[in-house]
């Protein structure tokens, strides 16, 4: 199973989802280095990295974050949320926060020490509903 962070999805209720973004910094990364730019989106989707003076004067929502960096996040493809059942260990809450405060907007959920154990329609389930209480966004992974 995969898990947006909720970070990343808290941001996004505050803001129109359906209208175009400029994320401006002073700090950048992109793969030519780190400059000053605006990343340009919509919706889920970014459409362009550009200069500030290229970002469009109408129709776009302008959000500053000043020296703060914008980089892409990381993705974790091996995680062991073990919810339901021992979130104590280490549950949806409290995984994807911190994720989040170390930059990871993805994790990938290896179903194991759940209880109930992920073997059965049933099991899945349960573990769904576990995630959608502690994290925002799921995809899916399957699994053998």
């Amino acid at each position: 199973m995969l898990f947006q962070s909720r970070l990343v999805n808290e941001f996004s209720q505050e803001v129109n989802v359906l209208s175009s973004h400029a994320f401006r910094s002073r700090r950048v990364v992109t793969p030519e280095g780190i400059r000053p730019a605006a990343v340009i989106a919509k919706g889920e989707c970014i459409e362009a990295i550009v200069s500030f003076d290229q970002v469009p004067a109408e129709g776009c929502d302008v959000h500053d974050f000043g020296d703060a960096a914008i980089l892409p996040g990381l993705v974790d493809s091996h995680v062991h949320i073990n919810d339901p059942g021992r979130a104590e260990w280490e549950g949806f809450e409290t995984g994807t926060r911190a994720a989040a405060a170390g930059g990871y907007t993805m994790l990938v959920d290896m179903p194991l020490n759940c209880l109930p154990a992920t073997t059965t329609v049933a099991a899945l389930e349960a573990k769904r509903a576990a995630a959608r209480a502690g994290a925002e966004s799921i995809g899916r992974l399957g699994a053998v």
